[in-house]
């Protein structure tokens, strides 16, 4: 049996402290994620919204769009959005530095963290429309009975009461989301 063995200082070397790649790396890594839940959580209360709406094209819109963004994998979708996105356009969609103030950022990161945040999307839409569906017909209906419109039905009654159901998966999503 070949006995091997583990370079202990080797690793330790560059975990503790990490050195400026490890660090600049975990520091990019957060922030993409960070960026990509947001956005992700944006899209999936849209998408799961429209769901919901009484308008057949929207369901169907919204229905398509999570059954092909959570059917496809994540690197597919990557490498569609930063390669094909310009095969189709005719065009480069993601430059190859983008500038947003001070800040300089590769174009492929941000063709990263638009492919994260629409994959993202589809599966807090799944997790938004169980919550909406969670709180009972009643509570709306009670909203129109006090003359309360859609929107303010949504705001003041439905949401807060959903995000109950919503904040514990949106935990497993911000954690699945880091690692990916």
């Amino acid at each position: 049996m070949i006995g091997i063995t583990f370079d202990w200082h080797f690793f330790w070397q560059y975990l503790v402290p990490p050195d400026h790649l490890t660090r600049s790396a975990l520091f990019l890594t957060l922030g993409i994620s960070i960026v990509a839940q947001f956005f992700g959580v944006v899209f999936g209360l849209f998408s799961a919204l429209m769901q919901r709406s009484k308008y057949r094209v929207l369901r169907f819109l919204a229905g398509v769009y999570v059954w092909f963004f959570r059917g496809t994998p994540v690197i597919v979708q990557i490498f569609f959005i930063y390669f094909g996105a310009n095969l189709f356009l005719g065009y480069d969609l993601f430059p190859r530095t983008a500038h947003l103030l001070f800040i300089s950022i590769d174009g492929a990161v941000v063709a990263g963290t638009v492919a994260l945040a629409i994959n993202e999307g589809a599966y807090m839409s799944e997790i938004a429309r169980a919550g909406l569906l969670a709180v009972e017909e009643g509570q709306i209906e009670a909203a129109t009975a006090l003359g309360m419109r859609r929107s303010q039905t949504l705001r003041l009654i439905v949401l807060p009461q959903a995000m109950r159901v919503i904040i514990p998966p949106t935990g497993n999503e911000v954690i699945s989301m880091l690692k990916t």
